[in-house]
């Protein structure tokens, strides 16, 4: 599924970034949050197609 956009959540800030820049090298579109109810707010905002 390439182009999909991804919503990556972790509070390790390296492990999300790493997991952010690993999808967009694979032509994703990945966004990355450090906290659950930011990331809940942003997907019923945005309807990422991965979360």
């Amino acid at each position: 599924m390439s182009g999909a956009r991804v919503l990556v959540v972790d509070d390790e800030a390296a492990a999300r970034e790493a997991v952010v820049a690993l999808l967009e090298s694979w032509g994703h579109r990945a966004e990355g949050l450090g906290d659950g109810n930011a990331a809940l707010h942003r997907a019923s905002e945005s309807r990422p197609d991965r979360c």
